[in-house]
């Protein structure tokens, strides 16, 4: 299963997909999920029903055309091929009649029940944004629009969705609408990103393990590319003394023509600097229309680069023992002179680890105000 949803920012539309793809469990269960590593950790031998692989489920079909899908992936890449030719490459305008023609003709096979899909489609002479949906869950906010959600964890997308209406994002009034409604979108995946990790509840629910985003930019749809997910920790031993450590978890995603290429980097706090490093692996994920092969791709594409532009930094707080999440909050950051963290790679392959010190002062006064709050709202 999945998790897809289509939203708008002050009228600027965003996509959000995850990665996971889910059915019977294999003979030899040796998938490792980005967030958190190998599958058998969390669906042991045995469980039947399991994660099974990765892919994309956001897809540009066209510069004004995209698509997001739940289900099924060998119907999906059918659809996504049928979209592609009915845009036509070359075409510089799509005709919506025809997509909405063929979509209708989508939602009345009975042979695609197990497929939900989301279109965008942008309209070159009046700029407006049209939304179609086969199977999904569409509703109406005042914050977002149209909204359209579908895939095991829907109910868990418009619940963050919902909170986010009330949170510091919706009081960003200095952010352009294109990087507004990319944060939105990395909150959400990075909220996804820290309940994989710590309570695997999307991983149990089969969506999370990673995300993509899509919106218009520079009146285009387009993969948000040199994105970077960074998950921190902090330890509240008491109001006076809490300990924060360099992040546990980060996550580039890049792209190169349309695969993505997405780099994990897993520490232990805990360790001392030589074995801080608990993982460094690299994913190929295509996309659903192509049958690229990975194992195609030359070494010189293999070597990312580290260079985000945007990071979406996700702090999570937690009492001493690690067990009662006093709460989380997202901080959205576009690159501005150095990065927010820098990224070394030795000779030798170990990893030299550089945050700017502005940025953990800006998340442990955060973590302060968060804890202050806690401490009103329980009265200890």
């Amino acid at each position: 299963m999945t998790a897809i949803a289509s939203f708008s920012v002050r009228q600027h539309p965003v996509m959000f997909g995850d990665l996971l793809l889910s059915g019977p469990e294999p003979a030899e269960q040796i998938l490792r999920v980005p967030s958190v590593g190998p599958v058998a950790n969390i669906f042991p031998e045995g469980s039947g029903y399991t994660i099974t692989n990765l892919k994309q489920k956001l897809a540009v079909i066209h510069p004004d055309l995209a698509m997001a899908w739940a289900g099924s992936y060998i119907k999906a890449r059918s659809i996504a091929t049928e979209l592609k030719q009915l845009a036509g490459a070359s075409e510089r305008t799509i005709n919506l009649e025809s997509i909405s023609g063929f979509l209708r003709d989508v939602q009345e096979d009975n042979t695609l029940e197990d497929l939900s899909i989301i279109v965008l489609a942008s309209e070159r002479q009046t700029a407006l944004v049209h939304t179609f949906w086969v199977r999904a869950r569409a509703y109406t906010t005042d914050h977002y629009g149209r909204v359209c959600i579908a895939g095991s964890g829907h109910e868990d997308v418009a619940k963050l969705l919902k909170d986010f209406e009330h949170s510091e994002l919706a009081r960003q009034s200095d952010l352009n609408p294109v990087n507004l409604a990319i944060f939105y979108a990395g909150t959400l995946a990075g909220s996804i990103l820290a309940m994989d990790v710590s309570t695997r509840h999307s991983l149990l629910q089969f969506y999370g393990g990673g995300s993509e985003i899509v919106t218009l930019t520079g009146g285009e749809f387009a993969k948000v590319d040199k994105l970077a997910y960074v998950l921190w920790f902090a330890y509240v031993v008491d109001p006076e003394n809490i300990r924060m450590f360099d992040p546990i978890k980060i996550m580039y995603y890049t792209y190169r023509r349309d695969i993505l290429f997405l780099h994990t980097l897993g520490f232990d706090p805990s360790a001392d600097k030589e074995h801080r490093t608990i993982d460094n692996s690299r994913y190929l994920i295509g996309p659903v229309y192509s049958n690229t092969r990975l194992d195609a791709i030359t070494e010189f594409e293999r070597e990312l680069c580290y260079e985000p532009y945007h990071f979406v930094h996700m702090v999570q707080v937690v009492d001493s023992s690690g067990e009662r999440i006093i709460g989380q909050f997202c901080l959205c950051r576009t690159k501005v002179g150095n990065p927010d963290i820098t990224i070394r790679f030795t000779p030798d392959d170990k990893i030299n680890l550089t945050t700017k010190n502005e940025l953990v002062e800006n998340i442990a006064t955060r973590v302060a105000q968060l804890v202050r709050s806690d401490e009103r709202r329980t009265g200890n």
